[in-house]
């Protein structure tokens, strides 16, 4: 067996990376319910900011009934009988392996595979496939009604994929690649993204190719306030927008510094 001096050496040899790996190893080893302890802490504590609801009939008759053999609180509503946890209606609801859920955020934000990630944390790659559509469903449910102050907005473009779908107008596409056509077309989808000083977000797949006018009233249009300073570049459907709604617009072009004092994008 090696002695500690020895491991103490071993590790001493490796590379950035692969110190950062042993560390995050220990951490989760020796503290494996240091981070679904935090977890749920907050969902507890936003849970009680808005006041507890069941979730099968609604109701706000809310009592404790004890704890999982999981040591997490229980609940029953008094108006159905019916009870849940405290993670219910959230993507850590049913998850046996609460404490690896931040190490996959981080592989997620990485832009790592699925496989590649399932290595990383050891947690099955299936089961990594249902955690992360367990998050994309709850990032699409947190959309801002409002946005106020200072709104900065862009879009972002991706190529269409099909997966899961029988292409009929061209044929499949591997892992990347690129467009056929040059520039921005509509080979390319995009994703609309507003946000305030408050960090209220918005975002939305709003079509393909440039937004038009017609698309940024439809999506964007409801959800601005009366007060608002609108931070853009120049994309004319911006300026129909503000102009429209009657709000100052702070343009920036593409290819200068998006910064101006106070506002940038």
């Amino acid at each position: 067996m090696a002695t500690i001096e020895q491991i103490r050496t071993d590790i001493e040899r490796l590379d950035q990376f692969g110190k950062e790996r042993v560390f995050a190893w220990l951490k989760t080893t020796l503290t494996p319910l240091f981070e679904s302890k935090s977890i749920f802490h907050e969902v507890n504590e936003r849970k009680a900011n808005k006041g507890f609801r069941c979730i099968y009939c609604g109701m706000d008759e809310i009592v404790r009934f004890g704890k999982t053999a999981q040591d997490r609180q229980r609940y029953k509503c008094k108006c159905c009988d019916k009870t849940f946890t405290e993670t219910a209606d959230t993507p850590l609801y049913h998850c046996r392996k609460s404490e690896k859920w931040i190490d996959f955020l981080s592989c997620l934000i990485d832009g790592m595979s699925l496989r590649d990630s399932a290595k990383e944390i050891s947690v099955h790659y299936v089961t990594l496939f249902y955690w992360r559509h367990k998050i994309l469903t709850a990032l699409a449910q947190i959309n801002a009604e409002e946005l106020n102050g200072i709104v900065e907005v862009d879009e972002t473009y991706f190529l269409e994929s099909q997966k899961g779908a029988i292409p009929t107008h061209r044929s499949s596409r591997k892992r990347g690649g690129s467009a056929k056509k040059r520039g921005l077309s509509t080979e390319q989808i995009c994703v609309l993204i507003a946000r305030d000083r408050e960090k209220n977000t918005f975002y939305k797949v709003i079509g393909r190719g440039k937004p038009t006018k017609d698309s940024l009233e439809l999506h964007l249009g409801n959800r601005l306030g009366t007060d608002i300073v609108l931070c853009s570049d120049a994309l004319r459907g911006y300026k129909l927008l503000a102009k429209n709604h009657h709000i100052q617009q702070y343009v920036f072009k593409t290819r200068e510094k998006r910064v101006k004092g106070i506002y940038h994008i």
